[in-house]
């Protein structure tokens, strides 16, 4: 590769990123520390891995696969911009009533929507990060409660133009938890320190 060509891909990847980096800022929301006990809670965690339910499209009959796990390991060769539909029921514990209540995707691809109740929370774009939202206002401790995610495989994503995979990536790929914290949690702290032109501490 010559130079010229290499300095091009180098452009164009930086522009990806600046775009992947904008667009995805849109659904960044807080991220939470897990904290080892919460008061009041007899068990602060649920583990949401397992069998889900399914719809291969939104006119298929619903059946059951496992998550975490690539669908095409679970026979689905799923087709580019073409939805998938998973679902829940959680039985949330009534002591849960009066925290915070998160919901955890260590990763989904790509293109996902969260519903609760049938009520959209929002989205997400990103098939590898993590992400979590407060879904407390949507959900009712001491209920079942049901919780459903739609994904896409846009046929842009990158793992389709890098030849990352030979098929379309597409499922909810790790660990998913659903959990408690007191009403008020620090979930980020941000600390700044003011220095003056010769680099020390202002007063």
């Amino acid at each position: 590769m010559d130079i010229i060509t290499r300095a091009a891909v180098t452009l164009a990847v930086l522009a990806f990123s600046a775009i992947d980096c904008e667009a995805y800022s849109v659904y960044s929301l807080n991220s939470w520390n897990i904290p080892s006990w919460v008061n009041g809670v007899k068990s602060h965690t649920i583990n949401l891995n397992g069998k889900w339910d399914f719809k291969f499209s939104p006119s298929s009959k619903w059946t059951k696969v496992n998550v975490p796990g690539e669908l095409a390991m679970q026979g689905y060769g799923v087709a580019h911009d073409e939805a998938v539909i998973y679902k829940r029921t959680v039985n949330i514990p009534k002591d849960f009533a009066g925290h915070k209540i998160i919901l955890r995707f260590d990763g989904t691809y790509s293109y996902a929507t969260l519903i609760v109740n049938g009520k959209t929370v929002r989205e997400h774009r990103g098939g590898f990060s993590r992400w979590e939202t407060d879904i407390t206002r949507f959900v009712q401790p001491g209920r079942k409660n049901i919780i459903e995610l739609r994904l896409v495989d846009p046929v842009e994503e990158i793992s389709y133009a890098s030849g990352y995979a030979h098929h379309p990536v597409c499922g909810i790929l790790r660990d998913v938890t659903l959990y408690a914290v007191p009403a008020d949690y620090i979930s980020n702290l941000k600390i700044e320190t003011a220095l003056d032109s010769a680099y020390r501490v202002q007063n």
